[in-house]
């Protein structure tokens, strides 16, 4: 549903079966469910946007579904693409909990600044970014 945030596309769909590599059945079958789902409205000159986010909380059930998913497109994406300004890090660390937790909350900082620059920037294309912070041992 991102791609639809950028006015060219909300303006004009059908850029997306390109972007996306999908056919025109397929973009019609997700745009019927955006408009099923409340977040778009089609009008004579394209779509309207009703909302700007969806966001899965971290208390929602469906929360590790979504996060798993787009794990997966990442590492598909990684396997199919070669671009210099694309940046991937995994790290194992040992630690103790005051530092997990230190950690944690430099995430949550982050994820606060990020969100308004998101919110200050012209949308002309759509980006991944995804944090883990798990312990690895039980």
């Amino acid at each position: 549903h991102m791609l639809i945030t950028i006015p060219k596309y909300l303006k004009s769909p059908q850029l997306i079966c390109e972007k996306l590599d999908i056919s025109s059945e397929e973009l019609s079958s997700i745009l019927s469910t955006l408009e099923r789902c409340q977040l778009i409205r089609s009008e004579p000159k394209g779509y309207k946007l009703l909302s700007e986010t969806l966001h899965v909380g971290q208390d929602s059930f469906l929360s590790r579904m979504n996060a798993a998913a787009f794990r997966q497109l990442a590492i598909e994406y990684q396997r199919r693409h070669r671009d210099k300004r694309d940046y991937y890090f995994t790290a194992t660390i040992s630690a103790n909990e005051e530092t997990r937790q230190r950690i944690h909350q430099k995430f949550l900082e982050f994820l606060k600044w990020t969100s308004k620059e998101v919110e200050k920037a012209k949308p002309e294309d759509v980006y991944q970014i995804g944090f883990d912070l798990f312990k690895v041992t039980s």
